[in-house]
C-alpha cells in the first residue's frame, strides 16, 4: 500500500495509541514494521510520547498531521528508532473517530 520492493516509500511504520487517565496523557507504541529491522513490537509501555513532545506529540495535541525533516533528532524512542534505521523524515498522522483521537500513525522516510 505505501511501498513496493522496487520503489520503497515508507521505510518504517508505527502505530501509537493514547494511554493514561482519560486516554489523554501520552501515546505508547503498539507496534509497526521497519524495512531495516522487521516487525516493531509493542514496547509494553516502555516507549511513550508525552502530549506536545516532538512530531507525534504535536499531532496528538492538535489532531492535524505533523512533519519532521529531522526524525533522528526527535525525543525518546521516536528519534532512537530513526537513528537505528538511518531514517531522515517523519510524518505523524492522527486517526480520529467521532472527533476523538484514537491513534497516531508514524511514517518514517
Amino acid at each position: 500500500f505505501l511501498s513496493a520492493l522496487a520503489t520503497p516509500i515508507v521505510r518504517r511504520f508505527e502505530t501509537w495509541l493514547p494511554f493514561g487517565q482519560g486516554h489523554e496523557e501520552c501515546l505508547y507504541r503498539s507496534g509497526g514494521f521497519c524495512e531495516a529491522s522487521g516487525t516493531v513490537h509493542d514496547a509494553g509501555g516502555e516507549d511513550f510520547v508525552e502530549r506536545g513532545q516532538g512530531c507525534l506529540g504535536r499531532a496528538f495535541v492538535s489532531g492535524v498531521p505533523a512533519l519532521s525533516d529531522a526524525a533522528a533528532s526527535e525525543p525518546g524512542a521516536v528519534g532512537a528508532a530513526a537513528r537505528a534505521a538511518g531514517l531522515q523524515s517523519l510524518v505523524a498522522l492522527p486517526v480520529l473517530r467521532d472527533g476523538r483521537l484514537v491513534a497516531v500513525v508514524a511514517w518514517y522516510f
